[in-house]
């Protein structure tokens, strides 16, 4: 796939960063992020602009095309455990897996909620606010779940709060993004 124009793979001390904090993800692994190629090896760090690709460790050997993984997570998008907290306990598992693989508090609370199914992704979408040590900030999190060449996956994008478009640009770049992602030959 190409990498979008401005976005660079991350190295060092960025690749380091993304390593650690994808080892906390007990339930995806991460085979691609992209930063700003402007926030590379920046003293404040990467950033909040940034995109990542992911596929849930259970479904690793899943095969399935995209209209047919659509139409089985369709009915879940709309489920009420989304709206009476899910979102709230994952990213409290989220924290605590963070917390762990980096040694230092991290503390993730916001909503991420569904935000409906097309021909391309089913949409999850919202504002997160990531409460680190020295920091804390608040950032716009879309996602596209999808699957490419029968594998499930989900493209995330983030950018800082106040960003135009809020969190529904990012679940565009994530839908733009995944939509250049093709099978290996």
């Amino acid at each position: 796939m190409p990498i979008p124009e401005g976005y660079c793979l991350p190295d060092g001390n960025d690749k380091a960063l993304f390593d650690v904090t994808a080892s906390g993800d007990k339930y995806n692994i991460t085979p691609l992020a992209l930063i700003r190629c402007d926030r590379r090896h920046h003293p404040e760090g990467i950033g909040a602009d940034y995109l990542v690709v992911k596929a849930p460790l259970g479904m690793l050997d899943a095969e399935i095309s995209r209209p047919e993984f659509l139409k089985l997570v369709e009915p879940e998008m709309g489920k009420a455990k989304w709206q009476d907290g899910e979102s709230g306990k994952l990213l409290g598992d989220v924290s605590k897996n963070m917390t762990e693989a980096t040694g230092s508090e991290i503390a993730i609370t916001g909503t991420l909620a569904p935000q409906g199914v097309d021909a391309d992704c089913a949409y999850i979408g919202g504002k997160l606010n990531v409460e680190v040590t020295t920091r804390s900030m608040v950032i716009l999190g879309g996602i596209c779940m999808t699957a490419v060449g029968g594998k499930i996956m989900t493209v995330n994008a983030y950018n800082i709060d106040g960003t135009p478009g809020g969190f529904v640009r990012q679940m565009r770049r994530a839908h733009d993004l995944a939509m250049q992602i093709r099978p290996a030959p």
